[in-house]
């Protein structure tokens, strides 16, 4: 049917019984004739597999087979000769992904799966001084939206802070992250606000051959993040890890906003635990206080900076006398928190000795990580 329509631009197919669209390799292309097809809708079938469309759709740009019963994806199979710009393979049995090179991918949707990035490659940044776990997603520089609610990824992968510099809008809401780590909270700042002087200095000796175009080297070597939104509610986290010797007071002035990134983190709807670093949370939402990274601190530089924390719904879930208290409102739950003073003045007198917490880490902070 479909090799006599060799004009045809769109297909939808979606709300069938189809279980396969393997095609043999030796099958005519002419004959299939969606040489022109841009747009293709197999959601909501019975698909438990996905090969070979590659061959017979190169133009093909908006790609839905969400709502099918897919439990592994070959990217490879997929990403040769196409252009997607869309991709949707939400609500299917994904346990991982395995994307090859997709360059020209801008809306990617894989929420409603069982995605852990578990099979992440930790990495280490010699040049920014920040480490982290790099997922099959950082091949996409061109990714602008991702999807990955609804999933059990239980760390935000380092891709989104520094390596994709066209991403405005990440959703990891209803995962299972625990915790904030220092390192989650920073980012490469947007390349129009770099000091290029302090780059220069550093890397004039590294660059000597192309010294006339060492900005341009340094611009486009180091992504910045551009009015991002990472949607982190409605997980699991109680603490945001902000330890003394790695932040610094901002001092009030025009220029604050030039001490963050042009990122935002939603926090709502989390079971935050309101205990002696509470205020470190809200002078941090105030932009009172903010993280700093090892680059700044050892060099000076301010090319990783902090993201901004939006604290709208979050809500104590611990002590119990505080218990469903909105902390944005100190007002409501100030009082309550009263018989803590004590406590808490002894917390921070023995945080002060050890130098660290005793919390017990998840596999992913307990990697060897380099100062941040």
């Amino acid at each position: 049917m479909l090799s006599q329509t060799p004009r045809l631009l769109e297909v939808n197919l979606s709300h069938n019984l189809i279980h396969t669209i393997e095609i043999p390799l030796d099958f005519p292309f002419t004959e299939w004739g969606l040489a022109k097809l841009k747009v293709c809708d197999l959601s909501s079938n019975q698909l438990t597999k996905f090969h070979n469309m590659h061959y017979y759709v190169p133009n093909l740009k908006h790609l839905n087979i969400s709502s099918n019963n897919i439990t592994e994806f070959r990217g490879d199979i997929i990403a040769t000769g196409l252009t997607l710009e869309t991709f949707d393979m939400s609500r299917n049995r994904l346990k991982s992904v395995d994307f090859d090179w997709l360059e020209d991918m801008k809306h990617l949707d894989l929420s409603h799966n069982g995605i852990d990035l578990e099979d992440c490659r930790e990495y280490m940044d010699p040049k920014r001084l920040v480490w982290g776990c790099f997922s099959p997603l950082h091949r996409f520089s061109d990714l602008e939206v991702i999807i990955l609610s609804h999933n059990q990824i239980a760390f935000i992968p380092m891709d989104f802070h520094y390596y994709l510099p066209k991403l405005r809008y990440v959703d990891l809401s209803h995962n299972k992250i625990k915790r904030l780590m220092h390192g989650d909270l920073l980012f490469t700042r947007i390349r129009d606000n770099m000091d290029l002087e302090l780059f220069r200095t550093n890397y004039e000796e590294e660059y000597r051959h192309e010294y006339r175009f060492l900005d341009n080297v340094i611009r486009n070597g180091f992504p910045g993040s551009n009015n991002l939104t990472i949607d982190l509610r409605h997980n699991s986290i109680s603490s945001l890890q902000l330890p003394d010797d790695k932040i610094e007071v901002v001092i009030p002035g025009c220029d604050i906003d030039s001490k963050f990134s042009r990122v935002k983190l939603l926090l709502g709807h989390n079971p935050f635990v309101c205990d002696c670093e509470v205020f470190k949370l809200l002078r941090y939402a105030s932009k009172e206080i903010r993280p700093t990274s090892a680059l700044e601190r050892y060099n000076g530089h301010m090319l990783v900076v902090p993201a901004v924390i939006d604290i709208q719904d979050l809500h104590c879930s611990e002590p119990d006398s505080m218990k469903g208290k909105a902390i944005a409102d100190v007002e409501s739950w100030a009082y309550h928190w009263l018989p803590m003073i004590g406590m808490c003045l002894n917390h921070l007198e023995v945080q002060s000795k050890l130098g660290k917490t005793s919390e017990k880490p998840t596999k992913v902070e307990s990697m060897d990580e380099p100062p941040t």
